[in-house]
């Protein structure tokens, strides 16, 4: 038995390559990164809640939104959650859907995000009105945020809700 050559092409390195060309002449006002790491650590979500049955309707009012998979990211009262928060957890929702594991398998409307706190974001809601994303006060605590959102997206301020 043979030894397995590894006939992998290294597409990247010649793409790395072209598209420093393809702008040559305005690399005098650009900086190249091949490969930039987005992170040092592993990426986290910080909670994922998967609903079994698609029909089931959700007595808990946090849950309303609740498609299949639901990510939720939680802040500490130390902890900001500001524009790049809210990016990150848009981000992980969208690596989730994306993943390769779930390649194809999970819809993007059947995805949710929550992000919770105790006290309200104002900077973030700001932001959000003023770039015309609709916030939607549903229950005491609880924003849906409707728009541009890729999904369904909820703000739960926990110092606000009902008992």
């Amino acid at each position: 038995m043979g030894e397995k050559k590894d006939t992998t092409i290294g597409w990247h390195e010649g793409f790395y390559s072209a598209i420093r060309l393809e702008f040559i002449e305005d690399a005098p006002y650009l900086e190249f990164e091949d490969e930039h790491i987005l992170n040092k650590k592993p990426l986290k979500i910080d909670a994922i809640i998967i609903k079994k049955d698609k029909g089931t309707r959700l007595k808990n009012k946090l849950g309303e939104i609740f498609r299949t998979h639901n990510i939720v990211e939680y802040k500490s009262p130390g902890d900001q959650m500001n524009v790049d928060t809210f990016f990150k957890v848009l981000g992980y929702a969208s690596l989730y859907k994306a993943y390769e594991k779930h390649s194809g398998e999970i819809p993007d409307d059947e995805v949710t995000v929550t992000m919770i706190r105790a006290g309200k974001p104002a900077k973030l809601m700001r932001w959000l009105k003023e770039r015309e994303y609709e916030i939607v006060n549903k229950y005491p605590g609880v924003y849906n945020i409707t728009g541009k959102t890729p999904f369904a997206t909820q703000i739960v301020v926990t110092k606000e809700l009902d008992d």
